[in-house]
Order: structure tokens, then sequence, then C-alpha cells
């Protein structure tokens, strides 16, 4: 089995980023020039934005978040306190699904537990 191997590396994501960021240009044109995904692009920028440049590292196992982060995140979107990307920013939470799957448990009556 072969391992895979990042496309961009570390210092390649981060001009990227610092080209939409500092140099105001937009997620269309970057990620049009360097022919990657929009989303992708904006992964990128939310990581870098929670992280710093830690957060485009490829991840080498899950983040461990404690139950009262979970349930934290959850009842600042359910209070409408911020959108999912603010929420996911304020709680360094990897990325949005991973809060969506915790508001999907809550809503439906599922225990939220600590991870690790």
């Amino acid at each position: 089995m072969s391992k895979r191997t990042a496309k961009y590396t570390i210092e390649e994501k981060v001009d990227m980023i610092h080209q939409v960021l500092s140099d105001h240009q937009s997620i269309h044109s970057v990620s049009n020039y360097y022919r990657l995904g929009k989303h992708t692009l904006k992964a990128w920028i939310h990581r870098y934005e929670t992280a710093g440049v830690d957060g485009l590292k490829a991840s080498r196992g899950w983040k461990h978040y404690s139950e009262a982060t979970k349930i934290s995140a959850v009842n600042d979107y359910l209070n409408q306190v911020d959108g999912q990307v603010g929420i996911c920013r304020k709680y360094q939470i990897s990325s949005t699904s991973v809060l969506r799957q915790w508001i999907s448990k809550y809503t439906g009556g599922k225990p939220i537990k600590a991870t690790g």
C-alpha cells in the first residue's frame, strides 16, 4: 500500500492563505490559479486561523475534546451566538463537520461524551 503524499507543501499552503488574507485576493482567483478546489482553500484558511501553521500539517490521529467543550460549542450554536465557522474557531474544533455531528447527537437526545 502506498503512502499518501501532499500535493502542496506547508509553505505553498501558507503562501496561498496569505494571498487571500493579506493580499486581499479572492478565494476564487487563488484557487483557480493553483488548480485547487475553493472548499479546500477555505478549509486550509479555517485550520490556519484556528491552529496556525500546525493546523496545516497532516493529522496523526483524533483530536481530543472534553465533554464540556462539546456541550458549550453546541449550546453556542443552538443559541445563535455565532455561526459554525466562528464556533469552530472559538473552541478550536478541527472542522464544521465535527461540530455538526455533535449538534446532531445532542438534538437527537444522544449523550455527548469526551473523546480520548
